[in-house]
């Protein structure tokens, strides 16, 4: 009995199914997500697939041109420079046409001495002036500032004038230099302010 109940036992091992192994294969990972064109990166920040980052736009004056503080007041202080400049050679070469352009009346050498003189050699001298402090950065401000001070002073004795003699002709040209000196008041006290400014900006990031 004992020897047909093992027969039984091998004859039941061999006919049993053999267990089934099944082999999942592992997951593949999924591919990141491109980024969305729409995403535009944020001014000053690095975008995450290594692109150079987004500088942000220059700061921009009226003329849409970037332009920094030192350079703006350099362009004015050329600019009068020239101006300058040219009425002092234009009055040292013929002092009369300047002088009939205001009625001044020439009547003698000593006369034309004086228009030569201040209007000649003192005008060229100022515009050499402006021109010398375009060449340093720690003369721009007082230079600009000078000038600022000087223009109000050519505007106060015009208005001046008006106000204890009235108006007199020819009216255009009258009108025609107050507008200019009071515009380039103006402009020069934008200059003054943006150096002063930046100056200002310079010692905070330094301290």
């Amino acid at each position: 009995a004992l020897g047909v109940v093992m027969s039984d036992h091998d004859e039941t091992s061999e006919l049993a199914p053999a267990p089934v192994v099944v082999t999942v294969p592992e997951t593949a990972p999924l591919p990141e997500a491109a980024p969305s064109l729409d995403a535009a990166p944020s001014l000053g920040a690095s975008p995450s697939l290594g692109a150079p980052p987004v500088k942000p736009p220059a700061r921009r004056l009226m003329s849409g041109v970037p332009i920094s503080p030192a350079s703006f007041g350099r362009l004015v202080l050329v600019l009068v420079g020239l101006v300058w400049f040219v009425i002092g050679l234009f009055s040292l070469a013929d002092p009369v046409a300047l002088a009939d352009m205001v009625d001044f009346k020439l009547r003698n050498n000593l006369a034309r001495l004086e228009i030569r003189a201040m209007y000649g050699g003192f005008c060229v001298a100022i515009g050499v002036v402006h021109f010398l402090a375009t060449t340093r950065a720690a003369w721009l401000l007082p230079a600009l500032s000078a000038t600022g001070i000087c223009t109000v002073g050519l505007v106060s004795g015009r208005l001046l004038s008006i106000a204890i003699d009235g108006f007199s002709r020819p009216f255009a040209l009258m009108l025609m230099l107050i507008a200019s000196e009071l515009a380039l008041c103006a402009v020069v006290a934008l200059a003054v302010w943006r150096l002063m400014v930046a100056a200002r900006s310079a010692r905070r990031a330094a301290s």
